[in-house]
């Protein structure tokens, strides 16, 4: 299922890749209440808002944002009691919150066959630290690897202790705790390690020395009725449209910010995609450096340039004609007195401005690539374009790009207008042609 996305990709949008993946695994098959598909199109919603040219543009700012993406209510759950676990009572409310089984032990950390650990350094990199592998199973394990296993035991408690907190504030008014303690060799209670009570146990112990034990022995714990069990989506199932099963990995329809529908071109595949972003990244950094940034020789540039695209994960045989079009890109672009003018500094130049506004269909991000204003006192609003073109008639295709680009940049002016009043010109640049095309925004 997944390998015909991987080998095309790019073509689709990662949203559509990874809705087409989940609807051909079956995945509205199992998840299929109300509430749980309102669940999985906010966290699609959450992936067209932040990716770019197929790609998350920017991760951390996807993750921060993913982490705020609460759990919506279940729409026909009963109105007087609600029952779920922890996890799934994130960013929900009730007046009333009860908790049971807070004495009951954990999940037990299983003995991995690597132990490892990353840790930053003191440069802000990386390093790896791993333990090595018993040589048998009955061996007792090195001093690295009880180490290791003590850190992440201890990680693991954090993260127990996060989740009881959320549990615990999810009630507006009222809260109810149960948990069962049992008795050690001097008859004093104890909470069971690596359970929640555990977690609260120093605030809570002398509650429970001043009550009389209920049962010389701890009752045996029945799980069977939390065992959850795992089946397999018949391979039979269709969606009730069985259109969305098909799709076309070669090249497709999209819509702009305008709404308009325009065909990609062939060259939007995985090593455009690549190239563009690198090309993209390399631009970026030779207009925040200034001319400093632009020096180098050229087999320094050649490296940068394949480890930035081995980065993004082009294959081995895709790098060395992916770097010779970026490099072409780049000297095209130092080279050209419209390129450099680009890339010189201008009052309130910025690469890779963000704007976000809100319409009638949710919040949407807009980056544009480059920024600035001109000694006239004119706002420019550049994009870069790193499409090429095989043919003699290349100025029919630089206009054919304009009126394709042309709303998405109105898009930007109209942001903009509304954040300063001066005139705003609009561009669009394409570094393997040296191409240039520009026109005035009226509001």
């Amino acid at each position: 299922v997944i390998h015909p996305f991987v080998s095309s990709r790019g073509n689709l949008s990662l949203r559509e890749t990874l809705e087409y993946i989940w609807t051909q695994l079956g995945g509205p098959q199992i998840y299929s209440t109300e509430t749980e598909q309102q669940a999985i199109n906010s966290y699609l919603e959450l992936i067209t808002r932040h990716e770019k040219g197929a790609t998350i543009d920017d991760l951390p700012l996807f993750e921060t944002a993913l982490s705020q993406l609460y759990a919506p209510p279940d729409c026909k759950a009963s109105e007087r009691v609600q029952i779920m676990t922890i996890h799934k009572s994130k960013g929900l409310e009730f007046d009333t919150v009860i908790l049971p089984g807070l004495g009951r032990r954990g999940k037990s950390d299983e003995n991995n066959l690597l132990e490892w650990l990353e840790r930053p350094d003191a440069h802000g990199a990386t390093d790896l630290l791993m333990a090595p592998i018993k040589p048998s199973a009955h061996a007792s394990g090195d001093a690295i690897s009880k180490s290791l296993q003590a850190i992440n035991r201890e990680k693991s408690r954090h993260e127990l202790t996060r989740l009881l907190y959320v549990a615990l504030t999810r009630s507006k008014q009222r809260l109810y705790l149960f948990g069962h303690a049992t008795a050690d060799k001097k008859g004093k209670p104890q909470a069971t390690s690596n359970s929640l009570l555990a977690i609260l146990w120093p605030e809570i112990a002398a509650f429970y020395e001043g009550l009389e034990s209920s049962a010389t022995t701890a009752p045996e714990q029945d799980t069977t009725s939390f065992s959850r069990e795992l089946f397999r989506s018949p391979a039979t199932w269709l969606p009730d449209n069985p259109e969305a099963l098909k799709v076309e990995t070669n090249h497709r329809k999209t819509k702009d910010e305008s709404g308009e529908t325009s065909l990609e071109f062939d060259w939007a595949g995985e090593t455009a995609r690549a190239v563009g972003i690198v090309t993209h990244r390399f631009l970026e950094h030779f207009s925040s450096n200034g001319s400093s940034a632009r020096t180098g020789s050229e087999t320094q540039q050649k490296s940068a340039v394949s480890s930035a695209l081995a980065n993004l994960g082009l294959p081995a045989e895709k790098i060395a004609p992916a770097t010779d079009k970026v490099l072409i890109a780049l000297k095209n672009t130092l080279d050209d007195e419209r390129g450099k003018w680009i890339l010189d500094a201008h009052q309130q130049s910025t690469n890779e401005y963000s704007l976000t506004t809100k319409t009638e269909q949710g919040f949407h991000r807009f980056i544009i690539d480059r920024t600035f204003i001109d000694e006239n006192g004119t706002r420019w609003i550049i994009d870069y374009k790193t499409g090429s073109h095989e043919g003699s008639d290349t100025d029919s295709f630089l206009n054919q790009e304009q009126q394709r680009y042309k709303n998405q940049l109105n898009n930007y002016a109209q942001l903009f207008s509304q954040l300063e009043d001066r005139p705003i010109q609009l561009g669009i640049y394409f570094p393997l042609l040296k191409g240039w095309r520009e026109w005035p925004f009226l509001a």
